[in-house]
């Protein structure tokens, strides 16, 4: 989203605490209103590719900037 520091893509963009933002950078799930927030404010991001990791309902243009951790649309990885 252009953002090098992720305090300032909390606030600037989000609107949120920084601290709040850091625990789901700690992995802590992400909750139902920031989930919200993200699919409203980036086009094409879906809910599903944030609480999931599921690939297949991003924009095209969403998946070209993520893709280098992605599997391609439609494709499932085996998890050992």
């Amino acid at each position: 989203m252009g953002y090098s520091i992720s305090a300032r893509f909390a606030v600037d963009f989000l609107d949120i605490s920084p601290q709040r933002w850091h625990h789901f950078e700690r992995g802590q799930p992400l909750s139902g209103a920031v989930t919200d927030m993200l699919v409203r404010k980036i086009p094409g991001m879906t809910s599903d590719w944030l609480k999931y990791g599921n690939p297949d309902g991003l924009s095209v243009q969403l998946y070209r900037q993520l893709e280098g951790d992605l599997p391609a649309p439609g494709k499932t990885t085996k998890r050992g």
